[in-house]
């Protein structure tokens, strides 16, 4: 029999202004945790009865350790079958990380459908979560524009302590409240909690972070997840439009949102939002994780989205970005590359080929071409030459 990952939801607890709905966690080797999420006691009444945040919320210990999973409680039919195809997705994905396996609940029986047609932002502060908010309440998306009354910010906390109201945490206020949409401050040990099981971050931050919107289902419809990447870059990650609608149910849609729209498209919309441009976070590298550093990639990119919009230095950001650093800015990943890449094209179709900073970004990006075009042959000898290894061992024998 395969192992079990065990998952007993309890009550809601109160302690003072917070409520925390949290969930005894038995993995197959009798460890047991305790998983958690806090939110303001004000919204008590948007809190759902249904245990599916906490299947979302353990399906990528369940899939790392190959296990199936137990919900001792009652979960929507339609977010289980959703699961079952979400751990066939990322088991092709991964197949050494991730195993497909069962999800199974005591109970089974759809979530009641909240009265109103209000949808949940998933908000962090950055280029993407601020461009589907803005986006949104502005009415520049069509038919497809949701009524966004509330933005779900969740801190990982390390210990037991309430969520505090941070630097990071006004700045994301003054931008809700600019545009009439409230702030549900939430917290939870999920972060920590399954480091020694080695599930990367970037895989699973999605499923975590709407784990905890969907606490809330019974007041909201709709969860807008912000896309990170746009559709032609599209790859294995923890929220993309194929993965993240596998997590909804018949009462709570979850939504990924923005696809469409490159980083330089969603700053040209963004500067238009003066509350954004003074408020933005996009760093978290820098020594101080409440303010932009300036220095780190993500910080430089941000910075040429906008320059190459035609826009100044944005009030976030407390320093303009170098043609040395433009020349010399760090690139970890295709992704990376790729967002780069896409700012010199944009660059080039606004005339600006002329400018320095334009001409170093285009020696990086050569550069780094060049080197991954090394390691990609170097690779392809190194595949053939196992191949013909294996190859000549099936001779021999």
């Amino acid at each position: 029999m395969p192992d079990v990952v065990n998952v007993w939801p309890e009550a809601p607890k109160a302690a003072g202004d917070t409520i925390t709905k949290q969930a005894v966690i038995e993995l197959p080797a009798n460890n047991r945790e305790v998983l958690w999420y806090r939110i303001p006691l004000s919204w008590e009444n948007a809190l759902t009865e249904s245990s599916d945040p906490f299947a979302i919320a353990t399906v990528f210990v369940a899939m790392r350790l190959g296990a199936d999973l137990r919900i001792h409680g009652t979960v929507s039919p339609s977010l289980l079958s959703n699961l079952e195809e979400f751990r066939q997705l990322w088991h092709c994905w991964m197949p050494h990380m991730y195993q497909q396996g069962a999800t199974i609940a005591n109970h089974e029986s759809e979530s009641v459908v909240a009265p109103y047609r209000h949808a949940l932002a998933c908000f962090s502060g950055g280029i993407d979560s601020c461009f589907t908010v803005y986006r949104h309440a502005k009415g520049l998306c069509g038919r497809q524009r949701q009524d966004i009354r509330s933005g779900v910010h969740l801190q990982w906390s390390r210990g037991g302590c309430s969520a505090t109201i941070t630097p990071t945490v006004r700045k994301i206020t003054a931008m809700l409240d600019s545009l009439d949409i409230g702030l549900i401050l939430m917290e939870s040990n999920w972060r920590g909690l399954w480091r020694s099981l080695h599930i990367p971050w970037l895989d699973c931050h999605g499923a975590a972070y709407i784990a905890g919107a969907s606490m809330l289902q019974a007041g909201f419809r709709m969860i807008l997840f912000a896309s990170t990447y746009s559709y032609d870059t599209l790859r294995p990650y923890g929220s993309t439009p194929v993965g993240d609608i596998l997590l909804s149910s018949e009462a709570l849609h979850v939504r990924h949102d923005g696809a469409a729209f490159s980083r330089v498209e969603k700053a040209a919309v963004l500067s238009q939002w003066p509350e954004a441009m003074r408020n933005l976070h996009v760093c978290w590298e820098g020594p101080d994780r409440h303010r932009n550093c300036g220095v780190c990639e993500k910080c430089i990119r941000t910075v040429l989205d906008f320059r190459v919009n035609g826009v100044s230095l944005p009030p976030a950001f407390e320093k303009d970005v170098s043609d040395d650093l433009v020349a010399s800015v760090p690139i970890g990943s295709d992704i990376q590359l790729h967002e780069l890449e896409s700012i010199l094209r944009q660059a080039l179709c606004n005339g600006l080929a002329h400018e320095s900073w334009v001409r170093a970004l285009a020696r990086r990006v050569r550069r780094e071409r060049r080197k991954n075009s090394i390691w990609s042959q170097l690779s392809s000898r190194l595949k053939l030459r196992a191949r013909m290894r294996h190859i000549c061992s099936l001779v021999r024998h």
